[in-house]
């Protein structure tokens, strides 16, 4: 039987040796294409550890090791959609866990799927063991506040689709772009959307993450990005909505994390000028 699903890693310099960790963490790896793009920048020095982990890599029978001079991390992903050979992939970080029949769960969710579809989204653990975040209800459309809550390694991409419709990752976005770090998984589902495709939720948790991520870290490069995402995601009624509801939680401050009156003031004029970028 021909195998429908690649599992795509992204990493970066010596993160390379995060890689057979999430490999091994895989219960079900013959029925599925393992992808590893490691971006290592022209002049970057790899620890003797790193280059051990590429040989085992480059001579490992069943996974696909590309090595990549570019920076950013949304390259990294659409280096991945070109060089995926299967219908779909599963985006994927370096830094996570499988749960025990994920492989499965997303395999037979995959069959006798509308044509429709062009994103599948999953769910994801904490350490602690509670979901990462609130999700939607099984089976449902994901739109309006839920396209805000899809983290990239909860992805499985209909790469056919995709390209069928011109889509990828906007390159200006995602961690490493400098400017735009996060975001780029939200905009990707509203560039689907608005393209007439359909974007399905299940209730199957498949992976656990670490608990920091870009997106929980208050600064203003990161507000700044919030306010290029929320433009990007949302129509005109929608966009103010959202930006103000964001305005609202930093003026009231309830658990603190937003800091001093001025700290908040610096925020809401980062996420302000992101709206106008």
């Amino acid at each position: 039987m021909d195998k429908i699903l690649t599992v795509a890693c992204s990493t970066y310099g010596d993160r390379i040796s995060n890689i057979l960790k999430v490999y091994e963490s895989i219960d079900a790896v013959k029925k599925i294409n393992f992808l590893v793009i490691h971006q290592v920048p022209e002049g970057m020095c790899l620890s003797d550890e790193s280059n051990s982990v590429i040989l085992r890599l480059e001579s490992h029978p069943s996974i696909d090791y590309i090595k990549n001079s570019s920076k950013g991390l949304t390259l990294s992903r659409n280096i991945a959609l070109k060089k995926t050979k299967t219908q779909y992939m599963w985006v994927m970080d370096d830094d996570l866990e499988f749960i025990s029949g994920a492989i499965n769960k997303v395999l037979g969710s995959l069959e006798n799927e509308n044509k429709n579809v062009i994103c599948h989204t999953y769910e994801s653990l904490r350490p602690s063991g509670l979901k990462r975040v609130l999700y939607p209800h099984n089976r449902s459309k994901v739109t309006g506040k839920y396209i805000l809550r899809v983290a990239s390694f909860e992805m499985v991409l209909d790469v056919n689709q995709l390209k069928r419709h011109n889509i990828t990752f906007r390159e200006d976005m995602g961690v490493g772009s400098n400017v735009i770090n996060l975001g780029e998984e939200a905009v990707l589902i509203a560039d689907i959307l608005r393209a007439g495709g359909d974007v399905i939720h299940h209730s199957v948790s498949v992976n656990v993450h670490p608990e920091v991520s870009t997106g929980m870290i208050v600064n203003n490069q990161n507000f700044y990005s919030k306010g290029v995402v929320i433009k990007r995601v949302f129509p005109n009624f929608w966009m103010a909505y959202y930006f103000l509801r964001d305005v609202n939680r930093i003026l009231r401050n309830r658990t603190g994390e937003f800091g001093t009156i001025s700290n908040r003031i610096a925020l809401i004029i980062s996420l302000s000028k992101g709206l106008l970028h």
